[in-house]
């Protein structure tokens, strides 16, 4: 039991760093939309994040389903 418990810990600190990852990522999606660029630009800018935050997602998906077993 202690060793599953250790490893759904190790499991929740990657979660709270994605989770962290994707709270900075929206921050700055933000940031972008409200910025003074050409709207090309913030286009550019954006979707590259969203590519970044989409990557995160899929990360976090695939370590909830080690949660779940």
């Amino acid at each position: 039991m202690r060793k599953e418990n250790r490893s759904l810990i190790a499991v929740r600190k990657q979660l709270n760093v994605k989770y962290r990852q994707l709270n900075e990522l929206n921050d700055k999606i933000q940031g972008v939309k409200r910025s003074g660029s050409t709207p090309e630009e913030k286009k550019r800018r954006v979707d590259l994040l969203i590519k970044r935050r989409n990557s995160i997602v899929r990360d976090m998906s695939r370590l909830k389903a080690r949660i779940r077993g």
